[in-house]
């Protein structure tokens, strides 16, 4: 049995794409890397919980850090993803494309974009088996927490199951669940990865150079 989670970024329609991305393991496997997670996190300087974003601000968990410290802890948690290699996944819209197909009023209420994404996840996870070889293996995915958006992603889940071919149904576990990132540490990691695409897919010239080369080779 697999077990995957989720995170998003960029879900401020002033952003240029809307981004879920995160990683699949075996089950089994992700409580030991919470364990090696949860070590990272405390050791030399101890935070409660990782946020990229608060990481490369330098505020939150991260406030009054000095720049090569915030580097030394993402380096620590990236060799935790490293050691267990889970398989990343990721999908996205572009926010100018989803506005000019459904119109302006369609960003105001992200559940539509979150839904079409929700989905997508899991064509992206189709994808990655049939290229692995392992389809249709059972996958249960947790996505983190986006309150009543998530809720009614999570009410097409069902009918997904419904209307998809006998493989898919194989395929699809449990229904999500809707966790918090500061609680589930697999979904630090996803915050991780989620930040990392978004910023590929721009092509964002705020990211530090030095980080581009370890953090794309290992949260990828």
């Amino acid at each position: 049995m697999l077990q995957g989670y989720i995170d998003e970024s960029g879900s401020e329609p002033s952003s240029k794409v809307f981004l879920l991305a995160g990683f699949i393991l075996e089950a089994e496997e992700w409580a030991k890397f919470s364990d090696e997670w949860d070590f990272q996190l405390h050791r030399a300087l101890n935070i409660d919980y990782f946020k990229m974003s608060e990481a490369f601000s330098r505020e939150g968990q991260f406030q009054g850090w000095n720049p090569e410290f915030v580097l030394c802890k993402i380096k620590d948690l990236l060799s935790v993803i490293e050691h267990y290699k889970p398989v990343g996944i990721s999908c996205l819209i572009d926010w100018r494309d989803y506005r000019n197909e459904f119109g302006p009023l369609a960003v105001e209420n992200l559940s539509g974009p979150y839904a079409l994404l929700f989905q997508l996840v899991f064509q992206a996870i189709k994808a990655q088996q049939k290229s692995a070889g392992i389809y249709p293996t059972p996958v249960d995915v947790d996505f983190d927490d986006q309150g009543k958006v998530g809720q009614f992603a999570l009410q097409l889940y069902q009918d997904m199951k419904k209307q998809f071919p006998p493989t898919w149904k194989q395929m699809l576990g449990r229904i999500p669940i809707m966790l918090d990132e500061k609680k589930i540490l697999p979904l630090q990691a996803a915050d991780m990865l989620a930040w990392v695409e978004r910023r590929i897919v721009i092509k964002e010239a705020d990211v530090p150079e030095d980080w581009n080369g370890f953090i794309i080779a290992s949260a990828r």
